[in-house]
């Protein structure tokens, strides 16, 4: 199964062009030996543009503009919920089912 690529909620595009917010990128962790085994990145104070630009290699992209959670709101998330192509929480990424 395809993960849905970009998992940024469509409202938060209505923000300012130039907003500042927080990349979440999932990429698969080749320290795990488990099967599609995945780590999350973040970068601080980028654009929705910068965001997607930067994630194209990514399996996961998420942008979360800083006026929804803040970047040390958004690592205290707590994930782990089932899921279907997004999570509610801002700072998880559906990923295999389930929210992470």
């Amino acid at each position: 199964m395809r993960e849905k690529y970009n998992q940024t909620d469509p409202q938060w595009l209505a923000q300012p062009h130039l907003t500042q917010g927080t990349g979440i990128f999932l990429v698969p962790d080749i320290h795990s030996a488990a099967p599609e085994s995945v780590k999350k990145e973040y970068v601080e104070n980028i654009t929705y543009e910068e965001c997607i630009r930067r994630g194209k290699l990514a399996l996961v992209v998420k942008w979360v503009p800083h006026t929804v959670l803040s970047f040390a709101d958004l690592k205290a998330n707590a994930c782990g919920q089932n899921c279907v192509d997004t999570c509610a929480e801002p700072g998880c990424e559906c990923w295999s089912g389930k929210c992470r």
